[in-house]
């Protein structure tokens, strides 16, 4: 029996299946890397082998986006602060230096930090080309605010980790504040579900209030705006 050459195959097209996937890449290295970690001394030898730092990452992302619906971020400390409480949770026979130290471990995960905060960089197969590429991306950005104060936020690439296992497109705001909603109510934080609803609505009345001055100059003066076209 022959088998079909390549040709005869085709090589399918899953880049964007493909990227996707490569944004797991650097919670799955600390995942797999974990039981050989020994930073910080012997006394932090196997500190992470009993944790699920996919959780911790994937939690420490949630977090972050949840600080862009209740300000334009959280603080280092903050973070800090939250997955150092889940690790406690996780494992209550651990020191709080212990806790922090692991959550310090994580959000340098997420940051690239062991190859000095550059991009994430996974080589992938390029089908339409038949060659290596290398996939290039960030996770989290830690940028300040308008008051100069830093504080983290999920690239679009890390909103994607966490919505995009379902193919929701980032760009679709209306996906993105019903999905935000839906995580603070279930967390139990009805407060900053209302501010952030009620934000949501501020901008989209201001939305549609943009639209309709735009129709209303257009139908105004149909000329001006079929030249613009």
């Amino acid at each position: 029996m022959e088998s079909a050459s390549d040709s005869d195959l085709g090589l399918i097209d899953l880049t964007p299946q493909q990227r996707n996937l490569l944004l797991m890449r650097p919670l799955f290295q600390l995942e797999f890397t974990k039981h050989a970690f020994s930073g910080g001394g012997t006394e932090l030898r196997g500190l992470l082998a009993p944790i699920d730092t996919n959780y911790l990452c994937l939690a420490a992302l949630c977090y972050m986006m949840e600080g862009t619906a209740v300000a334009l971020g959280y603080t280092l400390a903050q973070v800090q602060q939250y997955l150092a409480q889940l690790v406690g949770c996780m494992r209550d026979n651990l020191t709080p230096e212990q806790c922090t130290r692991i959550a310090d471990i994580v959000v340098d995960a997420l940051d690239n930090a062991t190859n000095n905060y550059q991009e994430h960089a996974c080589e992938y197969f390029h089908a339409p080309s038949g060659t290596m590429r290398t996939a290039r991306f960030r996770l989290t950005t830690y940028e300040p605010d308008l008051e100069d104060i830093y504080r983290y936020r999920p690239t679009p690439e890390g909103y994607l980790l966490l919505m995009g296992i379902l193919d929701l497109e980032v760009e679709d705001h209306q996906i993105l504040i019903e999905r935000m909603l839906q995580l603070l109510i279930e967390r139990g934080r009805f407060d900053q579900a209302y501010e952030f609803a009620r934000r949501a609505r501020v901008l989209s009345i201001e939305h549609r209030q943009q639209l309709r001055d735009f129709i209303n100059q257009a139908w105004r003066a149909p000329r001006l705006w079929s030249r613009a076209r």
